[in-house]
Order: structure tokens, then sequence, then C-alpha cells
């Protein structure tokens, strides 16, 4: 292995790991194998006959907020239970009602890319910037808060303190001490060893709980989110029909951390990585741009629907961003549940 160079930063570390090893199958830690066929994708995650289970590692990662969510949550059903819960929140109508305000931070972001005069403007960093793009948007799903992260500073370190802090909690789910650490997450303790990071994602998770209390107590007039759109005002008075299940103040603190979390790491790997490999590829960036332009008149008439639909040009790249770039922090971890 020590003549073995692969760059950390490298989002095809484990395929660098299986081409080196000429395999499938690789130990990438005691007792942990990481395969990458397809077999194996549909076997391991794609029917709940599976032999598998979510493994230890998920109890570590979001229970700073208090409790599991439908992301973390290692039992099925509960699991379940959870998933048909925040159902609602994501179904058609729900997306279609939040549609303008996503095309609002989006207009805002393009504004804030264009140049001043008519040379080259200032340079800015794409993956920064998406993930202010990705923080914003998912504010505006989740709590319909305008952060507006990527044109002022005031809330950048709720948007920059999701990488980081999540890439700590990712080693410490590891630990084979991780859960005498768990109930230390929120301590002061913990906020001394994992610096900023740890101390901006405790303030996002303030920020959810206030939300949620805000929403418990009637107080939705008074802080502008009496229209129900967003997310969190969609499940806090939901439940599951099925089994009657209703959640606790602690399920929807968590809940929206995961759904913010959840929604903004991903969308700005993947955002980043088209504006790469379209920068990267100037035919593919000229046959998109043009038929973008030829399918629309204007900007504001890009909304989901049949014309946007029609762009298949544009839906490969996404495709293709998604396949290059997965938007997952790391493997899934999943374990044997019993013998085979």
């Amino acid at each position: 292995m020590k003549n073995m160079k692969i760059s950390p930063q490298a989002p095809w570390f484990c395929s660098s790991l299986i081409d080196y090893f000429a395999g499938p199958i690789v130990r990438i830690a005691p007792n942990t194998l990481s395969f990458n066929t397809r077999s194996a994708l549909n076997a391991i995650y794609g029917t709940r006959t599976a032999n598998v289970k979510k493994g230890e590692w998920y109890k570590t990662f979001d229970i700073a907020a208090g409790t599991y969510s439908s992301f973390t949550e290692t039992d099925r059903e509960k699991h379940s239970i959870k998933r048909r819960w925040m159902a609602p929140a994501f179904s058609t109508e729900s997306i279609k009602a939040n549609e303008p305000l996503l095309i609002d931070i989006i207009e805002r972001f393009c504004e804030s890319l264009k140049p001043d005069g008519d040379g080259w403007g200032e340079k800015w960093n794409a993956h920064q910037m998406s993930v202010y793009l990705g923080f914003d948007m998912m504010g505006a799903l989740v709590f319909g808060s305008d952060f507006k992260s990527v044109q002022e500073e005031g809330t950048r370190d709720f948007a920059d303190c999701v990488l980081p802090a999540q890439k700590l909690l990712y080693w410490l789910s590891y630990l084979p001490v991780a859960f005498l650490v768990r109930p230390f997450l929120r301590s002061h303790f913990f906020e001394i060893v994992g610096g900023k990071p740890v101390q901006d994602n405790n303030r996002l998770i303030d920020y959810g709980k206030a939300q949620v209390q805000a929403r418990r107590s009637n107080e939705g007039n008074e802080k502008g989110f009496s229209d129900g759109r967003d997310f969190l005002s969609r499940l806090a008075y939901n439940d599951d029909k099925k089994s009657g299940w209703r959640p606790t103040d602690l399920d929807l603190d968590t809940e929206s951390l995961n759904m913010i979390i959840a929604g903004a790491d991903p969308y700005s790997q993947v955002f980043t990585g088209a504006i790469f490999y379209l920068v990267h590829n100037s035919e593919c960036l000229k046959k998109a741009t043009e038929e973008v332009r030829s399918t629309f008149t204007s900007p504001s008439e890009i909304i989901g629907g049949p014309q946007l639909n029609s762009c298949t040009y544009l839906s490969a790249t996404i495709e293709e961003s998604l396949r290059r770039l997965a938007p997952v922090p790391s493997h899934v971890p999943a374990s044997s549940s019993r013998a085979a």
C-alpha cells in the first residue's frame, strides 16, 4: 500500500481502491467490505427482504438533535412509519407550492454571479457558492426561511458547518466507544473538541428547535409562515394514518435538521460537479445552453412542467453528474441482520 497514491480529496477514492486491488469487493476497514457491483446494490439496498439492516454507524450520525430521524432510524417498522409520515412534505402539491420560493432564490443566485461591467467579473468558488445556494434552497423548503447566504455573510456559518461537522461525526461513528460518545455530542466539552463546526452545527440545531416551538405554539402568523407551505409546517401536526403515530418535538427537531443537511450537501456536490464538467467540456456546455435557450424565451418561463421535461440533453447532463458524483458524503453502511 505504501506506493499507492490516491488523493484524499478525490471522489473516486474507493473506486481507485477497487482498481488497485483488481476486484469489485474491497476490505476498507475491519469487518467492513465495499461492494461495487450492480447486483450488490440491488441485493443490499433494493429490497426489504434483504439479509441486512442499517449499521451501528447511523446511531451516532444525527442523535445530537435528540432522537433518530427517518434517515438514521435502524428499526425497519419505525423507519416505515416515519417515511409515511413525511410523505406529504415531498408530494407534488408541496413541491409545486414551494416552487416560486426556489425560483426566486435561483434568480438571485444568477444575478450575484453577473459581472458589474462588460469585462470579466471577479473569480468565485463554485463549490462554496453551490453550498450556499443549496442551503438557501433547503432553508426555504424546510423552514420557509430566507437565509440569503449567497448574498450575505450573516448566516454562512450555518452552511459552512454542515460538511465539517458531518466529517467529524462520520469517524466518531466508527469508534469502538461511540456509544459512550453519543450522550456528549451536544455538550460544551464536545464543542471544545470539535471546534467551530460543532458549535455552528449546534446553533443550527437550536435554530431548528426554535422553528419547531414556534409552530407548536401557534405563532405562525407572527413568524411569517402562516401559509404552511414549508415542510416543517406540513409535518408539525401531521401523523401516520396507518399506525396513529404522532411526532414529538424531538422528532421534528431531528427531522428538520436531517432535511436541511440531506438536501443541501448532496445538492451542492452534484451542482458543483455539473459546473465542473460543463466548463471543461465546451461542446457539452454549448449543447445544453442552446437547448435551454431554444426552449424558453426568458428565465421566468423556466418552471417544472412539459417544457422543462423536454430538455433531454439538460436532463442527461444532470443524470451524468449524479452518476459521477454520487450525492452521499460517504458509504451508507449496512450489516448482516441474521445468520445466512
